[in-house]
């Protein structure tokens, strides 16, 4: 690429952060993507088709698994290539605010998806996210007891699963609804509400152990259940609905 030793030595201390000794923050800064990014922000032709083919294209699998149609998909990709690579008047395109301190690919996975999700709700009906994922969970298989009650009691089931859910705080069905219903990671949803992966995963455990137990409650209210029975479907919905959730994302919890 025809960028100068001089012009990526400016560009990369205008990205370094300020408060740390300059050799620590070399050695983790992603010194490649950088000079990729530097490359495309000064409108260097081979940076940008090195840009979009080793970048933009590799975001079809990612939002695939967002169940993002080919239409979505598409938009995504030239929304972010014009917002990305094209400069507004006096501003910088807007991959100049990458400064390094993450993968480029990791960075613009955060972006894409946010894009998608957004593009999805605009152009769909809204759909609450009790139903959503009251349409994802398919049926479990392996456990008995649970799949008689499910088959048997049906309405009931259905009834109390959308109850629970309803029952959960908004924050909650958004990050089962992100996780199992739009397989997104605990990786992308940390992104999303700007808080630690770990954070993310302990919303994600605490939300569905919730919905167990509040599924349970109701579901043993509606048919009558001795205590032996109700302690033995709670059992079963635990383990049920992990199998259920497990079974939903491709990517899991890791």
């Amino acid at each position: 690429m025809d960028v100068s030793h001089e012009r990526f030595a400016q560009y990369l201390a205008e990205r370094l952060p300020a408060d740390r000794a300059p050799e620590e923050a070399l050695a983790e800064a992603h010194i490649e993507d950088l000079f990729l990014c530097c490359g495309c922000v000064d409108g260097e032709r081979r940076a940008l088709t090195a840009f979009s083919g080793r970048y933009l294209d590799g975001l079809d699998r990612v939002l695939a698994r967002l169940r993002a149609p080919a239409s979505v998909i598409s938009e995504v990709k030239q929304v972010l290539s014009e917002q990305l690579l094209t400069a507004r008047g006096s501003s910088p395109p807007k991959l100049a605010a990458f400064t390094g301190e993450g993968s480029l690919a990791g960075w613009l996975r955060i972006a894409a998806t946010r894009e998608a999700l957004r593009l999805m709700r605009k152009g769909r009906r809204e759909v609450p996210a009790e139903e959503e994922l009251l349409a994802a969970r398919p049926v479990d298989e392996g456990d008995v007891e649970l799949d008689y009650v499910k088959r048997a009691h049906q309405k009931d089931f259905r009834e109390a699963f959308l109850g629970a859910l309803k029952a959960l705080t908004s924050r909650q069905r958004n990050v089962l609804r992100y996780h199992y219903a739009r397989d997104l990671s605990i990786d992308q949803i940390s992104a999303i509400y700007h808080v630690h992966r770990a954070t993310a995963a302990r919303w994600i455990a605490g939300a569905r152990e919730q919905l167990a137990v509040q599924t349970h409650a109701l579901l043993a209210q509606r048919l009558g259940l001795t205590p032996e029975e109700s302690t033995s479907l709670l059992r079963a919905l635990r383990s049920g609905l992990e199998m259920t959730f497990r079974q939903l994302s491709s990517e899991g919890e890791g």
